[in-house]
Parts: C-alpha cells; sequence; structure tokens
C-alpha cells in the first residue's frame, strides 16, 4: 500500500508535490528514506523532490549525506543525477568528498550513460578541484575528446563554454 507521500510523487505535478512536503514536513525522513532505495518510480522523484524544497545544509539533507554517496555507483541514470543535483544542496565533509570524487570520476568515464548524468557528475569534480588545486591536472585528463565526443553538439557547445570560464590550470 502507497504511503500519503508515495501518492502525492505518483500522482501530483511539480507544484503540488513541492507545496505537499513544504506542508508536510513530518514526510521529509520518507522522502529520504525514498531517495536512497531502489523503491521505483519514488525513489529518483523523491531525490528530486527533495532537491527543489530544501535549503542548503538542511539538517536531514546533512544527516543522510553518507548515505546519498554510498548509494551512488548503483543507481541508475536518472536517479544518480537527481541525487547529484541534491548533493549541491550541502558542503561536502572531507572524510566523504574521495568517495564522491571516485564515484563522479566513474560515472564520467562511462561514455555510454547519460549526458546529463555525467556532466552533473563533472560538475562535482570540478567544484572539489576549486578546493584541492592539486586535482585540476586530474580533472583536466578527463576533459579530452574521448570523453567529451559523446556529448551531443549542443551539449558539449554548452559545457565548453562552462569550462571556458573555469580555471583549471
Amino acid at each position: 500500500m502507497e504511503t500519503p507521500l508515495e501518492i502525492s510523487l505518483s500522482k501530483g505535478r511539480k507544484e503540488e508535490m513541492i507545496a505537499y512536503l513544504r506542508i508536510h514536513v513530518n514526510y521529509l525522513p520518507e522522502a529520504f528514506e525514498l531517495a536512497v532505495s531502489n523503491k521505483q518510480p519514488f525513489c529518483w522523484r523523491a531525490a528530486w523532490l527533495l532537491q527543489n524544497c530544501l535549503k542548503k545544509n538542511h539538517p536531514l539533507l546533512v544527516k543522510f549525506l553518507p548515505k546519498l554517496i554510498h548509494v551512488l555507483p548503483e543507481k541508475n541514470d536518472g536517479h544518480q543525477r537527481e541525487i547529484l543535483k541534491l548533493l549541491f544542496l550541502v558542503d561536502w565533509t572531507e572524510e566523504l568528498e574521495g568517495e564522491l570524487y571516485t564515484h563522479c570520476i566513474e560515472i564520467w568515464k562511462k561514455i555510454y550513460k547519460s549526458p546529463s548524468v555525467r556532466i552533473n557528475a563533472m560538475h562535482v569534480l570540478l567544484e572539489i578541484g576549486k578546493k584541492y588545486p592539486a586535482l585540476k591536472s586530474e580533472i583536466k585528463l578527463l576533459l579530452n575528446e574521448d570523453y567529451l565526443d559523446s556529448l551531443s553538439p549542443g551539449i558539449k557547445r554548452s559545457f565548453i563554454k562552462q569550462l571556458d570560464k573555469i580555471q583549471l590550470s
């Protein structure tokens, strides 16, 4: 039997789902549990909903950070994309940045994956690279044509424009 939150996730429109969770904040823990689960179709929708409802460093987001990072490799592309977007709402701890960095490198290297999940993974890598300049040379190696060629021309052009604004040297 579906919970009230699951019913909202399956039947509501974007605005309705966001309003529902903002009114029923008691469902936030359930939303996090769904976001790290494999319960389809609610898991990726819960991650999407959370990143549309939460403010930076929400206490539950901080609490679930280790689990969100840990489950990242086992999720499908759409779910990974939504978790990565959700992770931008929290300050990563040094202890977890290594694991997140490794997962994002693996996502980026898989050229068969959805460009949107790969781009989000690269954005995480670039953020970590800002904090640890010694990683910039490693990140630059990941930006060669072998990895960029699998992106559509429009996405590739947009991404290269973004990269031009970032100092990687």
